[in-house]
């Protein structure tokens, strides 16, 4: 692996999940260059002080390269400011992923990172639909993405569930190209912040179940409303910590 931080894990993971989701090397160093010392000492990933250095350099990267995003839009450059904010989106991403859950600015950094991500999606006509799926008397915001019509014509198209890792969000799935890859082959998405990630927690409170064929039944059920989908191929996917979320999702849906 890839190892920018000497023996720190979870930093190097950060680098590699902002270049993984296409984020610039030359940003990214920018910001890590001046942290390599710090972050390399043993106390880093406990260290108060190391801590507020990653969040601070890793917003304020997000926070320049949204800028730049806006100096493209007033020019009318609407796809070179749709990837700017998709690049500030994940900046923002690796910033709130380290921030304590006691710390205000969490929930604030991950609102940056929502409205600089659906501003690029949109700046750039990605095929995004923001949807909420009804839970259990909640919601679990997702992404719907179908394929081209060049592609899968007008359905009815397969579709994949994505369901998140331990502490990811449907954003960083969407950013990771799976998606893409997916829709270019006929096969429709749905990314999912389940309940213990993402809006899930922050916004509805739902932690995490062991029982992941719940969420995924509401899922099917949702999918199952959409005559453009084949709800006879229907999967499921997941990341990390989703090798328990799917597979469990899976075995024990009666669907």
């Amino acid at each position: 692996m890839f190892e920018y931080f000497e023996d720190n894990y979870s930093w190097n993971m950060g680098v590699l999940m902002a270049s993984q989701m296409g984020g610039l090397m030359s940003e990214i160093d920018s910001v890590c260059r001046p942290l390599r010392d710090i972050g390399s000492r043993p106390e880093a990933r406990t260290d108060p002080a190391a801590l507020e250095a990653w969040l601070d350099a890793w917003t304020g990267l997000g926070e320049r390269i949204e800028g730049l995003a806006r100096i493209d839009a007033a020019a009318g450059h609407g796809l070179s400011a749709g990837r700017k904010h998709l690049r500030a989106a994940l900046y923002y991403m690796q910033a709130e992923r380290f921030a304590a859950h006691t710390d205000p600015r969490k929930l604030e950094i991950y609102e940056r990172m929502l409205s600089a991500f659906r501003t690029g999606a949109t700046l750039r006509g990605d095929p995004v639909a923001w949807v909420d799926i009804p839970y259990e008397g909640k919601a679990l915001p997702s992404l719907f993405i179908a394929p081209p019509a060049s592609v899968a014509g007008n359905g009815p198209y397969p579709c994949m569930i994505h369901f998140d890792g331990f502490d990811v969000t449907k954003e960083w799935t969407y950013l990771s190209g799976m998606v893409e890859a997916l829709a270019a082959r006929g096969v429709a998405s749905l990314i999912v912040d389940h309940p213990g990630v993402g809006g899930a927690i922050r916004y509805h409170g739902l932690p995490t179940v062991v029982d992941t064929e719940r969420p995924a039944g509401a899922c099917l059920d949702w999918l199952a409303g959409r005559p453009e989908v084949d709800d006879a191929r229907i999967g499921i996917v997941a990341m990390s910590l989703g090798g328990y979320y799917a597979p469990r999702a899976a075995a024990f849906g009666h669907r």
